[in-house]
């Protein structure tokens, strides 16, 4: 089973949508109408910014569960701080009303996630994680991988393995999946 988690799309090449307004509507930070270790592939993009810090670790919780030994899942997020274009910087000064319209209660870095608050907008340097990514990942049994990310000097990293260049829509080993936002940061979980 592939599936696509909290978005609205549909893949032509048997992915289920799982999550509000798709194929199986459901809570994501509930316990999840799949069956465990069922999963081979999951793609999420722009999905878990809207879900709070604690409620994602549910999520990544629920998802490690249902993932087959060495499947991967697979996330899409906003960037959020080391990332100088402030074109797509979610947090530069005066956006914090735009995010709460959006529902965005949650930031990323390659390094961790924190709660969004209006007094983070603006600040140069990203603030201390309250999770970091690495070990939410390896508490519920997945190796972390990020796949493209802004490094604390602003550089672009991208795994060359999976996209072909740093603004790739599609990946090299998933092409079927339409990246919609290709300036985002990308990684995954694998289960061990």
């Amino acid at each position: 089973m592939k599936l696509n988690m909290g978005g609205h799309e549909r893949f032509t090449t048997g992915y289920t949508s799982i999550g509000f307004g798709a194929q199986i509507n459901v809570d994501v930070t509930k316990t999840l109408p799949v069956a465990d270790s069922s999963v081979e592939f999951l793609w999420s993009e722009r999905m878990l910014e809207h879900i709070s810090v604690d409620d994602n670790e549910k999520v990544i919780s629920n998802i490690s569960k249902i993932l087959k030994k060495g499947a991967s899942a697979r996330f899409c997020m906003p960037s959020c701080f080391y990332c100088d274009d402030k074109s797509i910087d979610m947090m530069r000064p005066n956006n914090y009303k735009k995010q709460v319209r959006l529902g965005h209660i949650t930031w990323f870095t390659y390094e961790g996630i924190g709660t969004i608050v209006e007094n983070l907008f603006g600040l140069k340097n990203s603030p201390e994680p309250s999770i970091k990514l690495k070990d939410l990942f390896e508490k519920y049994n997945m190796e972390f991988k990020l796949i493209r990310w802004h490094d604390k000097n602003s550089k672009l990293h991208y795994d060359k393995n999976l996209l072909s260049n740093s603004m790739a829509t599609t990946f090299i080993d998933r092409p079927e999946i339409k990246i919609h936002r290709p300036n985002s940061l990308i990684f995954e979980g694998i289960k061990k």
